[in-house]
């Protein structure tokens, strides 16, 4: 059993104590989330969980390589599995052609921009990231997920319509990336997958009616983009607030439009999914999943669940009344970040963390 599946375990456990806590009237009871030390002192200090700004090959063995994954029937997965360096494993799902890629639960267009190993381990990282999800979500999808990597942030813009700040666009079993060398340069590669996979796995386990507040603030608490995405808001915090209420986060999270905008809708919609998974219990977001999976409305499932209306639910998860944990403690204003006009080049090595996300 994976570490998050622990974790998940122990929450669900302990809501069985936490249920006779006593709550304020019209709030839930408090539960356990997916990151239970995580505390409004320990983000001030330490910031958001994250796990995956580091090189794909984590957690290594002691001699510097990943030790190979096992799902319940057996089959490897995860990095190491279709590929060891350069050279092509014998895997029972890997099947490569020179226009696509498949394996057991993706299959991916090939570009000429990427080498053939790297798209393996495109592959690779999004079976990984299915297995989390599937343990996270008590949800295993029907068939492949496509996924569509542009060859360059043109064919992206083309394909999705978004400029190089919107990393994924997910329609079901549909993800688009901008370039894979893109995201490895901006170091965002790993976030922008397991993003991708849980926003899929959301949209074909509720059957597309997720709100999208919750939609892409879920997406975000699973990819663990806190940190992510408050190194995005340094940019506008010295010229404006970056928390919106919950209104505002329902008005501007769909269509995202503009970069600073849309991605200040982002940061306020992990917000209000952080405070629901955190301060209620992931449990209970399960648990509201499973509800709309049965076909029941978002408005009639939300007090099944919580015991509150969708607009008390919504008071209670409003990012200006709760506040910003990550905020810096400073009063001085923020320095920008440096990001460029431009995306880096499509054929970019990956590089070392810096304001050019």
């Amino acid at each position: 059993m994976s570490p998050k599946a622990i974790v998940l375990v122990l929450a669900i456990a302990s809501l069985s104590l936490l249920g006779g806590c006593a709550s304020t009237p019209g709030t839930p009871s408090p539960g356990l989330g997916l990151y239970p030390t995580f505390d409004a002192p320990r983000i001030a200090e330490k910031g958001y969980p994250n796990n995956l700004d580091q090189p794909y090959w984590w957690p290594a063995e002691s001699q510097g390589e990943w030790g190979i994954l096992y799902d319940d029937e057996g089959v490897p997965y995860g990095p190491n599995t279709y590929y060891h360096f350069k050279t092509r494993l014998n895997h029972p799902d890997l099947v490569v052609t020179d226009s696509t890629m498949t394996g057991r639960w993706f299959t991916i267009n090939r570009s000429d921009n990427v080498r053939e190993e790297m798209t393996g381990r495109w592959l690779e990282l999004h079976d990984l990231f299915h297995q989390d999800m599937k343990d996270a979500l008590h949800f295993t999808p029907k068939g492949k997920i496509q996924i569509y990597a542009a060859p360059t942030l043109k064919d992206y813009k083309k394909v999705t319509g978004k400029d190089f700040w919107v990393t994924q666009v997910v329609d079901g079993p549909f993800i688009a990336y901008e370039p894979i060398g893109v995201l490895w340069s901006r170091t965002l590669a790993l976030h922008a997958i397991r993003n991708g996979v849980a926003t899929s796995f959301l949209d074909m386990k509720c059957h597309g009616n997720l709100p999208q507040w919750l939609r892409a603030g879920l997406a975000s608490y699973l990819a663990e983009e806190g940190g992510v995405l408050e190194d995005f808001m340094v940019q506008f915090r010295g010229d404006r607030s970056v928390l919106l209420s919950s209104g505002e986060v329902l008005r501007t999270i769909y269509p995202l439009t503009g970069k600073e905008d849309g991605r200040i809708a982002q940061y306020n919609a992990f917000l209000m999914a952080w405070h629901l998974a955190q301060d209620y219990g992931w449990a209970r977001v399960v648990q509201l999943l499973d509800l709309l999976q049965q076909g029941v409305l978002f408005e009639e499932a939300v007090p099944r669940v919580y015991g509150v209306s969708v607009p008390r639910l919504l008071e209670l998860l409003d990012p200006q009344r709760l506040g910003d944990p990550g905020a810096p403690r400073s009063e001085s204003p923020a320095v920008p970040a440096q990001e460029p006009d431009t995306a880096p080049k499509s054929g970019s090595a990956p590089q070392s963390k810096d304001g050019g996300r």
